[in-house]
Order: C-alpha cells, then sequence, then structure tokens
C-alpha cells in the first residue's frame, strides 16, 4: 500500500478470496513506513475459519518486520507487530458477520477496535518499520514464501 499523504482519504473496491491460495499483493516501496501514529483498518466478513490462522493484512516482511493482523482457527482477532508484540483483541469474530477492524499505534499503545470500540491494546517496544510488500488475505515472509 502506497504511502498516502496525511489527511487523504483514499477508496478501494472490495476483494473476495476463496480462503485457500488467494491474495493481492503491492510490491511498491513501504520505506519509510511508520511506526507510530498510524491506522490500519478494513471491513471483513469471515465465511468460515481455516485450519490455522488466517492473515487480513501483512505490510512488510511477516518474519521479521511489518505490522500483521490475523484470525485463528477459532475465530479470535490478533496482531503481530514486528517481532516485538503479539497480542490478542479478546474478541471473537462470528463467521457470517460483517466486522469493521482497526489497529492504530498511537504514543506507543497498540489498540485494536472492533465495530469502533476499543477492545484490546499493547505498549509494545517499537516495531521494526516496514519493508517489503503489503498483502492482502496472506503474509509473505523474507524468503517470499507466502502463508496464512
Amino acid at each position: 500500500m502506497a504511502r498516502v499523504p496525511t489527511g487523504t482519504i483514499v477508496y478501494f473496491s472490495g476483494l473476495e478470496f476463496n480462503g485457500t491460495n488467494q491474495y493481492a499483493q503491492y510490491n511498491a516501496g513501504l520505506s519509510p513506513a511508520p511506526t507510530d501514529n498510524l491506522t490500519i483498518a478494513f471491513w471483513t466478513k469471515v465465511i468460515a475459519y481455516g485450519a490455522g490462522d488466517s492473515c487480513f493484512v501483512c505490510i512488510g516482511k511477516s518474519d521479521s518486520n511489518g505490522y500483521r493482523i490475523q484470525i485463528t482457527n477459532a475465530g479470535l482477532l490478533k496482531a503481530t507487530c514486528s517481532t516485538v508484540g503479539n497480542f490478542s483483541s479478546g474478541q471473537t469474530l462470528t463467521a457470517g458477520t460483517w466486522y469493521h477492524v482497526a489497529l492504530t499505534r498511537s504514543g506507543g499503545t497498540w489498540q485494536f477496535y472492533l465495530n469502533g470500540a476499543a477492545v484490546g491494546s499493547t505498549a509494545a517496544t517499537v516495531p521494526f518499520a516496514p519493508n517489503g510488500w503489503a498483502l492482502i488475505g496472506a503474509a509473505k515472509n523474507s524468503l517470499n514464501a507466502v502463508s496464512e
């Protein structure tokens, strides 16, 4: 996802994936990417849970830097922030229901929002700035291997 000037609103069309091997990838440079005062937000409707963790959004390389928002095979919403912070929203997403998900970092604290309500937060060490690529519906590591 391209770096967009502060205050700019960007609109995208909806995407639908088969839950197995489909995803969207953006290869343009992500540097310099923010490590504080940022928001990642999207609408989602999960049809069914996967056998393992499934990735909604991965910005950067999943094994070294960047940010990932995932759902577990039990429906729990969680985030991985570089290699310095993993935390849960404490909320389980119900299959077949639309949700607005947002993850923010401000003043050193990560905060999940689900349908506008604050649901889980953590203060973690400053994450490594993402580089590489951005994916919707999958994660990719520094060896270019796609997962989740």
